[in-house]
């Protein structure tokens, strides 16, 4: 699930000098999350354009969780699946249509999206021919047992903050372990990123030491952070 994080770094093409490569790990990456890399780079940028924007930003199309039950549903990732499903289907029915997604770039999504479908296909028959299911233990189960932990990490980049165009206060950064900021290519500073998205990953802990003092949501680890959302949740 951590192929997210370098997918994301990819997204800005700041992973890699090559502009290409940034473009070809970022398909790669989205292929095996069978997440279309051309749809989620205007998705993303549209979250980065309109954050916290009830309106605009398309992160909020789906919304946070208020009690126990939405809460365990969004960390199961099931919401995330299902809109997968919806999206591979509209591409297969018509022509993508999000509203994020300018008008001349739909059919190029749309085609992304139809390759995909062929490629998982070709490798489903090819695993049913060869009768193996070694993909399944390698690749889809740990991809849905990790779902969980990216929503999760995902949760406390914005949730609680305000609707507001401030991105020091409609972000949130969180301070957590080395290795897990190793994992996710150092977006627990996740405001700084929103300040500055085309600074690259591995400068990120050196823009925090700048941008210290004007960090206005942060949180001390991921546990704490979902342990003081869940507080105020109905028990009964």
């Amino acid at each position: 699930m951590c192929l997210f994080h370098l997918m994301h770094e990819c997204i800005h093409a700041t992973a890699f000098a090559s502009r290409r490569l940034n473009r070809l790990v970022s398909i790669a990456c989205g292929w095996l999350l069978f997440l279309p890399a051309q749809w989620f780079r205007h998705f993303h940028f549209a979250h980065h354009r309109f954050t916290q924007d009830e309106n605009q930003d398309p992160e909020l199309a789906m919304s946070k969780p208020g009690n126990w039950m939405e809460w365990l549903i969004h960390v199961s990732g099931v919401r995330i699946w299902l809109a997968s499903v919806k999206l591979f289907l509209s591409a297969v029915t018509g022509q993508v249509t999000d509203d994020f997604i300018p008008q001349e770039s739909r059919p190029w999504v749309t085609r992304e999206i139809r390759l995909m479908m062929c490629s998982y296909a070709l490798v489903m028959a090819i695993c049913l021919i060869t009768n193996t299911t070694v993909l399944l233990w390698v690749w889809i189960l740990p991809l849905i047992a990790g779902q969980p932990f990216l929503r999760l990490y995902l949760l406390a980049e914005h949730a609680d903050c305000p609707n507001d165009d401030n991105i020091f206060v409609n972000t949130r950064t969180v301070f957590t372990h080395r290795a897990l900021r190793w994992f996710t290519w150092n977006m627990p500073y996740h405001t700084e990123h929103h300040v500055y998205p085309a600074v690259p990953f591995h400068r990120l802990p050196t823009l925090h030491k700048l941008l210290e003092s004007k960090l206005v949501n942060t949180h001390d680890g991921y546990i704490e952070f979902n342990r003081s959302y869940t507080q105020g949740f109905d028990k009964s």
